[in-house]
Order: C-alpha cells, then sequence, then structure tokens
C-alpha cells in the first residue's frame, strides 16, 4: 500500500499568541525559524515533536504582518504563511 503523507495544520491563522502546529506522524526534532517576507529571521528556536501536536508561541516584539513559519528536521521540511494579528 502507498504510504500516507501526513499533511499538517496550523491553527488559529491569524494568530496572536500561540500558535499550533498538528499532525506529526513521528517524534522528531524541529528547527523553527520565523522569517519576514523580506527574508529576515526574526526568531529561531528548536522544538522537539513528540505527540502529533505543538505549540508555538508568536514572538514577542514581531508587528503585524504575514510571516513565514519553516519547521526542519533531518528528514522534513515544512513552510506555512502565517498573519501575525495582536
Amino acid at each position: 500500500s502507498d504510504e500516507i503523507i501526513p499533511t499538517l495544520s496550523i491553527y488559529p491563522n491569524p494568530a496572536n499568541q500561540f500558535i499550533y502546529i498538528g499532525g506529526f506522524a513521528e517524534s522528531e526534532n524541529y528547527s523553527v525559524e520565523w522569517m519576514d517576507m523580506k527574508g529576515a529571521i526574526v526568531k529561531q528556536e528548536k522544538v522537539q515533536v513528540t505527540g502529533s501536536d505543538i505549540m508555538l508561541h508568536v514572538p514577542e516584539r514581531i508587528a503585524n504582518a504575514t510571516y513565514l513559519l519553516r519547521l526542519k528536521s533531518n528528514k522534513n521540511l515544512y513552510s506555512f504563511r502565517v498573519e501575525v494579528s495582536k
């Protein structure tokens, strides 16, 4: 049978203080980057995924705008457009 590649869900979007990402299939370590639309990294952190969901803090001192949220592990790379509205 064909392997099903999970797609992650991200909510809420627009985000205020927290953002949740769900749908992980296995435990992995991810590096997380928040990038503005010019490509500048505004926050970097490491996250350990142990269940199917993780919660991230929206960076405190960022302006209301659209950001690219990138999650990278040894095996996977995910990118999301996140609207920040505080």
